[in-house]
């Protein structure tokens, strides 16, 4: 009985090893599964994401970013601020520039004698009346009557549809 005893022995003892080795495996191959898992390595690697470019409205340099990557948002939340200094210089020199020009405008104003043409209207306004009206005060009107009175001539008129 002893071969037949040694025989039954080796043979439980060769099926304990195959399921040792096959639990090892396991167990290693469970653990290899877990840390490829938890750190994935690759020579070839994609990774697929949303991607939305956006634009602003106006260009400049951004002066305060207001979301972190891979942040969810929504419509209307604020992504980002400009660096509004370019514009608020762009607004001052249009300013200064326009009080400039109102600065000549006005001396040229200043500078202009008063212009005041010949009127004989009758029945105008009272700077009509005393023979002297501003040109900009009857507009063609009263320099119109005037002329015809002084020349003797009539205005011409150029026939687009104008009734007298």
């Amino acid at each position: 009985m002893e071969p037949n005893q040694s025989q039954d022995s080796r043979l439980k003892t060769i099926r304990t090893l195959r399921i040792a080795i096959a639990s090892t495996a396991v167990a290693l191959g469970l653990v290899v599964l877990f840390e490829t898992n938890r750190q994935p390595r690759t020579d070839d690697a994609e990774v697929l994401a949303n991607f939305i470019g956006i634009a602003p409205q106006v260009e400049g340099p951004i002066a305060r970013l207001s979301v972190r990557d891979n942040q969810f948002v929504k419509k209307g939340e604020l992504l980002f601020e400009i660096d509004d200094r370019p514009f608020r210089y762009a607004l001052e020199r249009a300013q200064s520039e326009q009080a400039a020009l109102e600065g000549q405008i006005a001396t040229i104003a200043e500078r202009l004698p008063r212009s005041r043409a010949p009127c004989s209207c009758e029945g105008q306004s009272q700077e009509c009346r005393g023979g002297f009206a501003p040109l900009a005060s009857h507009g063609r009107r009263c320099n119109s009557g005037c002329r015809q009175r002084r020349t003797g001539s009539k205005p011409v008129e150029s026939g687009m549809g104008v009734r007298g």
